[in-house]
């Protein structure tokens, strides 16, 4: 069963900041998480708000991006809301 997404503002201030071929990749990654939230995901760690987490990497123009993806089930677990996206740049 694949869940619902939706991002809220601020997911979607954190993905417009980013370049747009790693936007992409990120959007890539989201409906894949959709596809099995539970084996894909773990529990956040400090310094992030308790939720569940998903780790993005990748590279473009020598720019390393390392994001964590950081989301909520709904309550009736049918929707996964992406709450952040938390981005590292090394490059």
């Amino acid at each position: 069963m694949s869940y619902a997404v939706d991002l809220t503002p601020a997911a979607l201030e954190d993905l417009a900041r980013l370049p747009p071929p790693v936007q992409n990749l990120v959007e890539a990654e989201v409906r894949r998480l959709a596809e099995d939230p539970v084996h894909l995901s773990r529990p956040s760690i400090f310094p992030y708000i308790p939720c569940q987490s998903y780790r993005v990497t990748t590279t473009h123009d020598d720019v390393q991006y390392f994001m964590t993806v950081l989301f909520r089930y709904s309550q009736d677990e049918t929707t996964i809301h992406i709450i952040g996206i938390a981005t590292t740049r090394i490059g």
